[in-house]
């Protein structure tokens, strides 16, 4: 008799399941992007102190990514799951999260996100870019997942629209309520802190 492990029979079950992206050589660059973000990031200290060098070289960055992102998606429109695999989507949100300087650029990925299905595009992600922008803008964000430290050193949400509805909001998404969030991230952002290198900074 033939034992299989369990990894074994997944794989077997999921095997036409699981499609290559059309896009694998962009989905590897997006990827390459993501993981500069990430190194750079983890040089900043943990109340975001940056050093006027530092500042630069976020700004720069900052400004070659997005003009790179902007050119692949008029390639290849928004970059989803099945065009260039859920991780590589995944960065490609997380650029355009931090593409703070060009406000109008992260409104029409967010329109381009918007228009996917849930199994194309993460709804998390569609949420947080949500936020990031109406917070970027001065609105109330609507998920709570934006995050900021105020004069008493201490973390919280900026302001929320209709802050009563944001825990069934969160619920909807699969999101923890919005005191969990706080309290896990003052954790990951203490002073001394390790987070994960493999985990996306939102």
């Amino acid at each position: 008799m033939v034992y299989y492990t369990d990894m074994e029979i997944f794989e077997a079950e999921n095997a036409e399941k699981i499609i290559p992206p059309t896009f694998p050589e962009i989905a590897e660059e997006i990827l390459t992007m993501a993981e500069k973000d990430q190194a750079l990031r983890e040089q900043i200290g943990p109340d975001n102190e940056m050093s006027e060098a530092q500042k630069i070289e976020w700004a720069i960055l900052h400004d070659e990514q997005t003009e790179k992102m902007r050119v692949l998606i008029r390639k290849i429109g928004w970059p989803t799951v099945s065009k260039i695999g859920k991780e590589a989507s995944e960065a490609a949100w997380l650029i355009i999260q931090h593409a703070d300087h060009d406000v109008e650029f992260q409104k029409e990925c967010l329109a381009l996100m918007e228009k996917e299905s849930e199994s194309e595009v993460s709804p998390v992600d569609v949420a947080f870019l949500h936020d990031r922008i109406s917070v970027n803008e001065g609105r109330p964000q609507f998920f709570g997942t934006q995050m900021m430290k105020n004069e008493y050193d201490e973390y919280g949400p900026y302001p929320i629209e209709n802050i009563e509805q944001v825990d069934e909001r969160r619920a909807q998404l699969g999101l923890g309520t919005l005191a969990e969030y706080k309290d896990e991230h003052a954790k990951k952002y203490a002073k001394g802190s390790e987070t994960d290198p493999e985990d996306w900074d939102d």
